[in-house]
């Protein structure tokens, strides 16, 4: 009889989530299996992109063609076309490549009387004030912790498109 009032109880408990409530634990199962899925499709995605590379420069290989002069992640990103991906090469005609994401909180800083190949800027990733320094590559948008310096006279400007407009 013990039995029978316990999963009385457990039929009425689950009954009840029907009403419109959302448990946590069923909240979280379904944003795992969504994350799950939109791995997965972002997995295939790029698997994708990768034969079509692959393809394309063995194509160009065997026709005698070099392309590791070119910037690795403008070839990834006009073969591709995702603008959200950075590349290099790792061999002469084998490429490496991953996704980026884009930062839209930044600010661009005036060098403190030396000059950089590229461009300084101050990027605020979460919501408080806090800022890293990094430098900004003006060709391709990508940024890294260091920069080389470089005489003034040559670099003094560096133009960069930002949001479509060129700066």
């Amino acid at each position: 009889m013990h039995g029978l009032i316990k999963n009385r109880n457990r039929r009425e408990k689950e009954i009840g989530i029907l009403d419109g409530s959302v448990e946590v634990s069923q909240l979280e199962s379904q944003m795992q299996a969504r994350s799950l899925f939109a791995d997965r499709e972002l997995r295939r995605a790029f698997s994708t992109y990768s034969k079509m590379l692959c393809d394309y420069i063995t194509d160009s290989t065997l026709s005698g063609e070099d392309f590791t002069h070119l910037n690795p992640t403008l070839v990834v990103r006009k073969l591709s076309n995702i603008q959200e991906v950075e590349a290099r090469w790792v061999e002469r005609n084998v490429l490496e490549f991953w996704p980026c994401s884009i930062i839209h909180k930044y600010n661009i800083m005036k060098t403190d009387g030396k000059c950089y190949d590229k461009l300084m800027i101050n990027v605020s990733i979460s919501e408080s004030e806090h800022t890293i320094k990094a430098f900004m590559d003006p060709l391709t948008s990508v940024l890294t912790r260091n920069a080389n310096t470089v005489p003034c006279e040559r670099h003094r400007s560096i133009a960069v498109e930002l949001k479509g407009t060129l700066s």
